[in-house]
This record gives structure tokens, sequence and C-alpha cells, in this order.
């Protein structure tokens, strides 16, 4: 049995919600016997999500004029052999968010009634309308303060299309300024989002009565407007006053209150005029105190390099950065991905990276963290760890046989075998043990280091130097650790000048440990037991000064 030949007309459309469209299905029997056809429609959209209905769900065949068209229970299109047939499908997108806009494919499906097995599908195309409806609320209305207010700014998208919008905010005589965070945001169909706003005088009052201070916040397309809004109507010309549908605004207000309310400068007096104008000048001139982390904005991008210690390890140094919280450091793989990431506290211009493979590159990135800001990634730095070292084997010689007999202190010959003796020469020189005169000195003193060559130290404290500052902040940490049953060491960074902390201090450490990993458990659990002392784990160091290194005399 012939497939049937099936075309539409036509084969794209365009429909808005709430409207209706119609495409022409024909049919032509290629076949001997009289065929009846059901027809219906498929789409990719239907049942993904109960939120979201495809052409499938609202869709209705009805009969062409002039063909032979089923009634309720029948085929929806009898033809005759070499007869084609046709019939209508009507498309009637619901109003609202469940259907979504823009282009949409659907196939049309001709189903013989004699044999299911049977059937042909063709494509087409809806261009469906896109309703836009943003809707803005700002909580709350009304902020009051002396130089600043806080507003949250809520934005949801009842369209049937995605926005990317950019908030922005202004007022009409422009005596504040603003603070958005973030200024973009991307909104799904039927999903909201919350905005931070911040609003600040420009101009604050010494004295005097509140001011009411009003603004506008407008959530916009973030590509902007470049062309005017599409009529309500199509085919209407634009009509001057009404809102643009691709914008969502809120109105919000803020009361400056003056520096000096009217009992405070009653109460001042004359004698305290002149202290009380000078106090209201500074803080004019201070605007309301310094910067934190988040008005600071994003840190600047850490330059970072990199440069191998041994086979296993290599040594990433930074220049430090003011006004940060501290740095994380990224470890890549060979295609660019990160594979670990480590946070590092800002005190330190340099860190020791350990485990790695031999003789292979190891690339890294790093980035400054400031509040919840964080600076784009510095560019990667490589280095290739060195080649492990060779054990070559060892091989034992034989002793050479000795014939010649040591020499003895009373002149008596020794016996050196059987029935043999060998007169050895003899000494009346003192020996070893006894005294020959003063000793000669070897060296200077030297103290101990506080770890053995190769130990690992965890580091549970970052003191650098102001003055004796720093020398008094270890030694505070190390007593109150102690207090806790908790061993620890204070050293001076001079002694250990390797040790990554960017300029003169003192660090305090745990251990010695074997490995880099049970350094760095030690400070996690010390850390965990003891968060009011140690709020932060640094890397894991080797502590061996300059001072213990081998002295020759």
């Amino acid at each position: 049995m012939a497939d049937p030949v099936v075309e539409l007309e036509p084969v794209a459309a365009a429909v808005e919600p709430g409207g209706q469209t119609r495409v022409v299905v024909t049919v032509v029997n290629d076949g001997s016997i009289v065929e009846g056809y059901r027809v219906d429609v498929l789409d990719d959209i239907t049942g993904s999500s109960r939120d979201v209905a495809g052409p499938a769900s609202w869709f209705e065949v009805v009969p062409a004029e002039g063909s032979r068209s089923g009634q309720p229970g029948e085929p929806d299109l009898t033809v005759y052999p070499g007869q084609q047939g046709a019939v209508v499908v009507v498309f009637s997108p619901p109003a609202g968010t469940r259907v979504p806009g823009g282009r949409c494919a659907f196939a049309v499906r001709v189903t013989s009634v004699i044999d299911p097995g049977t059937s042909t599908v063709v494509e087409g195309d809806l261009d469906i309308g896109k309703v836009t409806a943003l809707q803005a609320k700002l909580v709350p209305v009304t902020s009051t303060g002396r130089w600043r207010g806080k507003h949250l700014v809520e934005l949801s998208n009842w369209g049937n299309t995605p926005a990317r919008l950019r908030v922005v905010a202004e007022d009409p005589d422009r005596a504040l300024g603003f603070l958005v965070n973030p200024d973009t945001v991307e909104l799904q169909v039927g999903a909201s989002a919350q905005v931070r706003l911040k609003v600040r005088t420009r101009k604050p009052t010494l004295r005097g009565a509140a001011a009411r201070l009003p603004f506008t916040v407008r959530a916009e397309p973030a590509e902007g407007l470049s062309s005017p809004p599409e009529p309500p109507v199509p085919g209407m010309p634009p009509m001057p006053g009404l809102p643009d549908p691709r914008t969502a605004t809120a109105d919000g207000v803020f009361n400056q209150k003056p520096i000096l309310t009217k009992t405070a400068v009653l109460g001042a007096g004359l004698v305290l005029a002149g202290v009380a104008g000078l106090t209201a000048y500074g803080l004019m001139q201070r605007g309301g105190g310094g910067e934190t982390f988040e008005e600071l904005g994003v840190p600047d991008t850490p330059q970072v390099s990199v440069e191998a210690t041994g086979p296993e390890s290599v040594r990433v140094s930074w220049i430090p950065l003011e006004q940060v919280e501290g740095y994380k450091l990224f470890q890549l793989d060979a295609q660019g991905a990160v594979t670990s990431q480590t946070e590092l506290a800002p005190e330190l211009g340099a860190t020791p990276v350990e485990g790695l493979a031999p003789e292979q590159e190891h690339c890294f990135t790093m980035a400054a963290v400031r509040g919840e800001v964080q600076s784009p990634q510095s560019a990667p730095v490589c280095a290739t760890t060195l080649a492990a070292p060779v054990e070559e084997p060892t091989t034992t010689e034989p002793a050479e046989e000795t014939t010649e007999a040591a020499p003895t202190t009373g002149g008596e010959p020794t016996e050196t075998g059987a029935g043999e003796t060998t007169d050895a020469p003899t000494t009346d020189a003192p020996t070893e043990t006894e005294a020959t005169g003063p000793a000669t000195p070897t060296g200077p003193s030297v103290d101990a280091p506080p770890f053995a060559p190769g130990e690992w130290a965890a580091v549970v404290g970052v003191f650098p130097a102001l003055g004796t500052s720093g020398e008094v902040g270890a030694a505070q940490l190390v007593d109150d650790l102690a207090a806790n049953d908790v061993e620890a060491l204070a050293i001076n960074t001079e002694e250990f000048p390797d040790l990554g902390l960017a300029q003169q201090g003192w660090l305090v450490l745990l251990g010695g440990y074997p490995t880099f990993e049970e350094a760095s458990q030690a400070c996690e659990d010390v850390r965990t037991a003891l968060p009011d002392l140690v709020g932060f784990c640094n890397p894991p160091v080797q502590p061996v000064g300059a001072a213990s290194a081998p002295v020759t005399g």
C-alpha cells in the first residue's frame, strides 16, 4: 500500500497568543482503493513541562470546503484513488506564558485508517508572537537616613519569552547617587529576581527640615531600546504617552534627615557651637565613612609567576594587593580546565605547591577576593617540574687484605699467625685519649632549626611586622593555643625567608609532619575545634632556615 502524498500550505505561519492561524493540508491518494486518513499534529515541546504547551496541544482539524471529511468517530478525510482531498488545521495558542514566543517547529502526520503502518509526516514552522510582561516592585518604597538608604528591587517576567534586563536608577533633581548590584539580570519565563539598591545623597544638610527626594528604578532590555515599541493593536500607529511594555519601572523616595536635630542644637549652647560646626563639617567631608569592600568594587587581577623547585613541587609567587580579603589559586589541566582550588591569606606573596608529577608542565591562575566580589583570573602561568633523581646501583668490592700490623705503643712484637711474629714499630706519642693541649674551635655555635629538614609545618597564624605588634600577636596566639592544650611555635620570617610571607613578620606553626597533607589536616582540625583562635588555614611550609645550614671551620 502506497504512502499518501501530503503538502502544507503555507509551510510557515505566524500567530499571536490568544489568536488563530490556519494551515491547509492536501492529501493525494496514489493507491487503488478508497482511503480514509486521520490527521494529527506533533511537536517537541508538549510534555517537556507541565507549564509549557506546544502546537500539539492547541490544534483542531476541520474539513476544507468541498472535501469529503468525516464526522466525529470517522476518518478526518476520505480520498478516492488518484484524487486528492484537503483539511484545515487550525492553531489556537492560548494567551499567557504557557506558549513560548518565537519560532516553533511542528509536524503534520497523515495516517491511513486501513493500514495504520502507512503514514506520511511533513514539517512546518509557526512564528509565535512574543508577549512582554515585566513587573518591578521596590521594597521599601521609602527609606530614611542622613546619608544613605537601602532598597530591594523585585523583578518578575510574566511574558512568554526570556528577558535580559539592565537595572538603572535616576532622580529628576540629580541630588542622589545610586549603586545597583547586580546591574544586569536574566529572567526566564515566569521567573523572578532581586536586585539590591543603595541610595546616597550628594549634599548632606547640617540642620533644617527633612527633605523628600523622589527617584525611579527602571528595568530595560540590556541591549537597549533602539526601536520604538510595537503598537498594542497590529497596524495601528504608535500612541504617545503609553508606557513601553519592554520596560518595568518602580518609584521610590529617600527622606534625607539633617545631621543635627533641633534638640541637639538647643542643648549644645553657645560654648559648643564651634565644636559642633567643626564636627559637622568633618562628617560632611567624610561622607559617611570609608568605603566598604563592596563599594571598592572589583579588585585588580594579581600578577603571578611560577618556578619549579623540585621534581614534585613548584613555587607560585605574586605581587600582594591592597584591600583584599585573600586569593584563590587555581590549578589547570592540559585543556585549561580547573582541577583544584586553594584559598590563600591576603598577607602572603608566595606559596609552594606539592605532590606534582616530575618532568611535566603545570599551569596556574589566580584571582583576588574582596568581600563577595572576585577579580578576573590572571593569565595562565606554567612551569615544568624538575627530573626525578636517578638512583645509581651500588657495588660492593672485596676488602683488600692487609699484611702490615698496626703500630703498638709498648714496643712488643705482635702475633700475626701461628708460629710467626712481626716486629711492629713502636711509638711513645700520647694516645688519642690523652690531653694534647687546648682544643681548637671548629666553628660558631648555631641554633638547631625548629623542625627537621623535609618536615612540614601547619600555618595557623600570620602576623605581618608592624613595630612589635607582629611579635606580640604571635606570642599571644601561642599562649591561647597552649591554654587549649595545643602546642604551637612562633618564628620570625627573617630567619626563614623562603616561607612565602610578602613582608617581614611572624608565623605561628604546628608540627612537624612528614607530608604536606598531614600538615594541612592538622590545621583544619585545630580550626574546627578552635574557630575563635584559628579562622583561616594557610598552605603548610617547610621551615628550614638559612641559619641551620652546615658550617665549615
